[in-house]
């Protein structure tokens, strides 16, 4: 994500559960900001932070595990702000949600996809529910798009439920004031990991 404050581009590094920030000019290194030092001990990304986003001078960030357990099964994931003109504070937001993915910012309101369990969620309130594999969140002032994945985790944890799981990869356009949506679908793309609306 890009932060017009510092001038700055953060990155995520899922392997490290560390976020690198580089200058929007040279592209250089300037920092590194640490969100768990567990995978220095037990290695390989231990948090599994995975998608990012600003708001004003704080970062909000997804992840699958917050104790930093997520491969010993422990999926106690959520989001966090970090607070970049405060020693990189973090602070946690929303727990408990299940491979989240996708957290943005709308009209100074906080959403995030509830991945695995197929949810949309306004700060801690379930807005909507989907059929399978969420991915990528954006929206255009009246409706929101939400991408679903094709494949995503359906043989380990989806489709054991007695609701259906849908296997189509593609685009759901979300009217949330009336609670109707069209899909949109993808057929030569599998897997969907981030949506932009544009002119």
């Amino acid at each position: 994500t890009y932060m017009p404050e510092k001038k700055a581009f953060f990155i995520p590094n899922t392997a490290n559960d560390e976020i690198s920030v580089y200058d929007e000019e040279k592209f250089k290194l300037l920092d590194k900001i640490i969100f768990s030092d567990k995978s220095k001990q037990l290695a390989d990304g231990q948090c599994h932070i995975n998608d990012i986003t600003t708001m004003g001078s704080s970062l909000i960030v997804s992840y699958f595990s917050r104790s930093g357990l997520w491969r010993k099964g422990i999926f106690n994931g959520g989001i966090s702000e970090i607070e970049t003109n405060n020693n990189n504070k973090i602070n946690d937001l929303i727990l408990g949600l299940n491979q989240p993915h996708s957290p943005e910012v709308f009209e100074g309101q906080i959403y995030v996809l509830d991945s695995l369990n197929k949810t949309l969620h306004h700060g801690t309130k379930k807005i909507s529910k989907f059929q399978g594999f969420i991915r990528g969140l954006a929206y255009d002032g009246n409706c929101f798009y939400v991408g679903q994945s094709e494949d995503m985790y359906l043989s380990k944890e989806m489709g054991h439920d007695i609701n259906i799981t849908m296997c189509n990869a593609g685009l759901f356009q979300l009217d949330i004031n009336k609670n109707i949506t069209r899909f949109l679908s993808t057929p030569d793309i599998m897997n969907i990991h981030d949506v932009l609306v544009f002119d």
